[in-house]
């Protein structure tokens, strides 16, 4: 059964989410999923679509050491409702929008980088890059520096 700090329940449907990801939710993403995910944003159908998931699993191969970290950002990216980025930096406190298209999500206590496209009207996440802290410096080098 999922830990949760009582004053600050979560929904059923984010604690079935979250619960193979990580086994219990500390008290710090309790509050990060409360203030989310209201009752409302977590109807079937309303909340984002995380689109290629196989990236990261992928990742998780390379290092396996990021894989709690990617399952809990990937629970969190599921069952978030995002209308703007406003939106989103409620919910992820590391992230950045980097023009022309990309949102970048600091995980795992700034060691990884995921790199995604958002289309926020049709609450689709795609997944593009995901990479270690140097290799982000090195994508970054070559592709928003030209």
């Amino acid at each position: 059964m999922l830990s949760v700090v009582p004053q600050y329940p979560i929904s059923r449907r984010l604690s079935y989410a979250i619960r193979p990801a990580i086994g219990a939710v500390p008290q710090c993403l309790a509050l990060q999923v409360e203030r989310a995910c209201s009752a409302r944003e977590t109807r079937r159908g309303n909340t984002m679509r995380v689109i290629s998931k196989k990236a990261l699993l992928d990742f998780i191969n390379r290092h396996p050491g990021a894989r709690s970290a990617l399952m809990t950002w990937y629970s969190l990216a599921q069952a978030c409702l995002a209308y703007g980025y406003n939106d989103l930096k409620q919910t992820f406190a590391a992230v950045d929008y980097v023009p022309p298209q990309y949102t970048v999500f600091d995980v795992g206590g700034n060691r990884f980088r995921i790199v995604a496209a958002i289309h926020y009207n049709r609450q689709s996440l795609f997944v593009r890059h995901v990479l270690t802290h140097a290799e982000y410096d090195l994508w970054t080098r070559k592709n928003l520096n030209s």
